[in-house]
């Protein structure tokens, strides 16, 4: 039986990796005994990224949201989107009840899922081949919605990479396979597109590494050290600690596919703002639009020079410097761009998917997370 991976418990120096099983055996269907599973992304406006997959056998062709902060791998069951699963998961097996989210009913296992939002989805948990890449995969556990409300009705379906304590997410059920590693790049257009790929291969040329941080509270999320904002040259005075991860789960800085740009804690937005815009004094300035408060007019400049901006990490200030596509958005089809970020009233920090658009992020369950060195 494979072991899937729960997280990280650590006690002072000493961390131990925690596993669970999910009564169900993994099942490849290819030539190799570790297959490489690569996939492509799309997006169609930068806002959500798809990865082609097939569910069943024969494969029925579907596009699920890339969600690297949920533990779900689900798909809507509602017409036109409505895979068949080949079995329910039944109560009689060993892992329902140490899913998350789901409960026996008659002797199917069922799930219900709930967002702050109010949009909410439940239906039953299915066992079927899953296609990533050209790889199929016997026996994976998949939520079929089948009555859905809100968000959920907007989405084909999800493959939800997130740190996982109950063996649903995609990776911690191919855990044997990839060990707890994956890597992509998500592509800074829609006319071209990023990868996904499991296992240790998808890091083979060495990105630059930060740690990960556990956090009890939100076990799934990929939390990461950030520990100061740069601009040009100069760092960023900000005041000391504001995005440390508390004790009680507070603060601290996330890894997201869903969120479009970067939202920091307002104290921080307006140091951080401030400062670009004192170093692009050079720039005419445009209106404020109704997402943005500060932009741009770039309007027949041609090329144009503008303010790098970077993320330290940790003590020693790892540094992921960002290029200006992943600082301006273009607001309309004139030339008008605005600064991509947002203040938020919480502390948490979530780093969006603008900021790491063309830029390979790795992440390896073993507490790592790393950027570069290639892009898409």
């Amino acid at each position: 039986m494979g072991c899937f991976l729960l997280g990280n418990i650590c006690l002072g120096f000493l961390c131990l990796l925690v596993c669970t099983t999910l009564a169900l055996k993994l099942d490849v269907v290819h030539d190799q005994i570790r297959p490489s599973l690569r996939s492509e992304i799309y997006t169609n406006d930068r806002t959500a990224y798809f990865i082609p997959v097939g569910i069943g056998s024969p494969p029925n062709s579907m596009y699920l949201v890339l969600d690297v902060g949920s533990n779900a791998l689900w798909v809507q069951c509602q017409p036109p989107a409505s895979p068949s699963f080949a079995e329910v998961l039944s109560c009689r097996l060993e892992g329902c009840e140490r899913l998350a989210n789901t409960r026996c009913h008659k002797g199917e296992c069922l799930y219900r899922l709930h967002l702050a939002d109010k949009s909410y989805t439940e239906g039953k948990v299915g066992i079927d081949t899953i296609t990533v890449g050209g790889v199929a995969i016997r026996n994976i556990a998949i939520s079929c919605g089948i009555e859905n409300r809100g968000y959920f009705t907007t989405i084909p379906g999800i493959m939800g990479l997130g740190q996982d304590w109950r063996g649903m997410s995609f990776l911690s059920q191919i855990y044997q396979l990839a060990g707890g590693v994956f890597s992509y790049c998500l592509p800074s257009s829609g006319t071209t597109s990023g990868w996904l790929e499991f296992g240790p291969g998808a890091y083979r040329d060495g990105p630059t590494w930060v740690s990960l941080l556990y956090n009890p509270w939100n076990p799934t999320w990929y939390y990461v050290e950030l520990s100061g904002l740069g601009v040009g040259t100069r760092r960023v005075s900000l005041p000391e600690g504001i995005f440390k991860l508390t004790p009680k789960g507070d603060g601290g800085a996330i890894i997201d596919t869903i969120s479009f740009v970067t939202t920091l804690p307002k104290v921080a937005y307006e140091a951080f703002r401030d400062a670009y815009v004192a170093e692009a004094a050079n720039l005419p300035r445009a209106p404020e639009d109704s997402v943005f408060d500060t932009c741009f007019n770039l309007t027949g400049l041609g090329t144009v020079q503008v303010p790098t901006v970077s993320f330290y990490f940790g003590e020693i200030g790892t540094t992921l410097t960002l290029s200006a596509k992943n600082i301006l958005y273009l607001a309309d089809e004139v030339g008008v761009y605005c600064f991509a970020f947002k203040p938020t009233s919480t502390r948490l920090v979530t780093i969006g998917t603008f900021q790491q658009a063309g830029i390979q992020i790795s992440i390896d369950w073993g507490g790592f997370l790393g950027f570069g060195p290639n892009f898409c």
